[in-house]
Parts: C-alpha cells; structure tokens; sequence
C-alpha cells in the first residue's frame, strides 16, 4: 500500500470504516481458516500479538494521513495501532518494545473476541503492518492489477477492499456497472444449478444467452471467444431478470450452500469471477434481491481474497 496523497488517504481510511458495519453477509469458516493461517494465535483463547517497527507505523500514517489530519478519523480497529509507539503506553497496554540494529519494534497484546467480523480486523490489521504490498483498494474495476497473474499469484494471496458504483455513479465516471451474472449455485439438497444458461436478458423477451464456447483453435483464442460470450450479459443485463433467475433455481431446493457470479471489470469482456459461500446460514434473497438488485441500483462493498484468473473468494458484503 503505496504512500498517499490527502484523497486517496481519506478514501483508504473510509473503506476501512465499512468493518465498523455489521455485514450483509460474512464467511465465518474461511475468514477463521484465513485468520489461522494469517494471525496464528496460539489458542483460542490467548491474546493477538500485533508487531510492528516504528518505522512501519509511521509509513502507515502516511499511508492513511493520519498526521495530516486527513478523513474522518479511523476506525476504532485500528486506533490502538496508532497508540503504543511510546515504551509506557506499551507497557500500560500489555505491549513491550525491543531494539535491535534494524530499529525499535513494538508489540502489543490484544485479547481477542471470537467472531467473524472481530476475527476479519485481525486479519486486515496484520496486512497493514505486515504486508502492504497484498492490500489493495479499488474503486474502479478497470486497474490493470486485478489481471495480472503474477501479483496475483505471490503469497499470501492479496487482500481487496472492493467497492462497486451505483447506477448513477458508474454513469457519470463512465465505469462498468455493477451487473452480477449470476452463474451457479449449489443448493442444501446439494444440487448444483447451472443459472447463467437459463437467464434471458435479450432485447427479446425470448431471446437467449449464446452458447458458452467450449473449444478455440488456441487457448488465447478461447480466451477471446469467452470474453465475446460475458460480453453479451454485459450488453444486455437486466437486474430483475437475474434476481429473478437465482429465486427460481432456489425453489424446492432449501438455502444457497455456495454461489458464483460474473462482474464485468472491463468493457472488452474482461469479468471478475465471484466465490461466496453463504454454507446455507442466510435467505436466498441476501444473494438475489440485496446483492443483484439492490446492487446494482445502489452499489454494493465486497471484501475477499484474489486468485488466478481473476477470481476472488468474498469474505464479506457490505451494503451501501
């Protein structure tokens, strides 16, 4: 997470305030799982150690504006980060600060709470301190940094703060709309529901998708013809029709196990894919209405890991 100007400081510290929000939907098992492998608490029950050196802290307020006076303040998250430079004040908060010939580093001790959302902060806390590079903020889908495979690809996976234009929005920056195609689902009978064939977003009420292309003469042209393909919903995306779409594969079927979309990041045909895995704990309309619908109309905050393609696995939604 490069230094910011004032704007860009100001919008980083508002993406960061949407953790201050309770989600339209987490993923309690992969945010654990990723908080594990991330955080690596000792037990369930032990403290949170957050280490950094004061060199990095400082950066951070750059990053963030901090002395600068720059936002609306910091999430509350974050504000002991930006409290324990000071050996006492370390030390009063359970911290400790060590010396060696790299610079002074600082400790601090949390005492975590065992939930999704708190468990998601450890997370986003450890990669700002810890690997800046794997944070990424977007407003516009069109940064080249979602298509390349090798940033993409390096460990630990990046971590992106997602915020998708309302109707208007995308309008009047000439960004793509939020359109999500939905493409598959399995449900808690466990079947699994091709939807994006079966959707019917023509000028023509009976109109429907092309076939999805199987085969090219490379694979680069395959690319090309599938690009071709998401196109077509890109060109004709009807919200209703796709809301509608995720209701009737849901009839007789119980609740949404996992989910995928298609979202358009490029007008070439370029599409993120989307991953969530709801494990049948929220209705089907937190999936059909609220994020399609509702999305499109008013935007809608994802915040997930990236992997090759792109595709990125949604730890959490936050509705604007």
């Amino acid at each position: 997470m490069e230094k910011a100007d004032n704007t860009e400081a100001a919008r980083r510290q508002h993406q960061l305030r949407w953790l201050e929000d309770a989600p339209l939907f987490s993923d309690p098992v992969s945010i654990a799982r990723f908080h594990d492998a991330i955080v690596r608490p000792t037990s369930t029950t032990n403290q949170v150690t957050y280490a950094a050196s004061e060199a990095r802290i400082q950066e951070f307020k750059a990053e963030l504006g901090i002395e600068a006076g720059v936002g609306i303040g910091l999430p509350q998250f974050l504000a002991a980060i930006f409290d324990f430079k000071a050996e006492a004040k370390a030390k009063a908060k359970g911290g400790a600060t060590t010396t060696s010939k790299e610079g002074k580093t600082v400790t601090l001790n949390v005492t975590p709470v065992q939930n999704a959302e708190r468990q998601l902060q450890d997370v986003i806390v450890q990669y700002l301190l810890r690997y800046p590079d794997r944070f990424f903020f977007s407003q516009d889908v069109r940064v080249p940094k979602w298509t390349e495979p090798q940033w993409i690809s390096e460990t630990p996976r990046p971590l992106v703060f997602l915020s998708l234009p309302d109707a208007i929005e995308a309008d009047i920056l000439k960004m793509p709309k939020t359109q999500l195609v939905p493409t598959a689902a399995e449900f808690e009978n466990g079947e699994v529901v091709q939807i994006y064939s079966t959707l019917k977003f023509g000028k023509k009420e009976d109109e429907n998708p092309p076939d999805y292309p199987q085969v090219g003469e490379s694979e680069a042209d395959l690319v090309a013809e599938r690009k071709k393909y998401w196109s077509w919903f890109e060109d004709n995306f009807n919200p209703t029709a796709a809301m509608l779409a995720v209701e009737a594969a849901a009839k007789g079927r119980g609740r949404i196990h996992w989910i995928d979309y298609r979202l358009p990041i490029d007008t070439d045909g370029t599409t993120l894919h989307l991953h969530v895995s709801p494990r049948g704990q929220y209705p089907t309309g937190d999936f059909a209405y609220n994020l399609i619908k509702r999305g499109y109309k008013h935007g809608i905050r994802l915040v997930g890991t990236l992997k090759s393609e792109p595709d990125m696995n949604v730890l959490a939604i936050y509705e604007r």
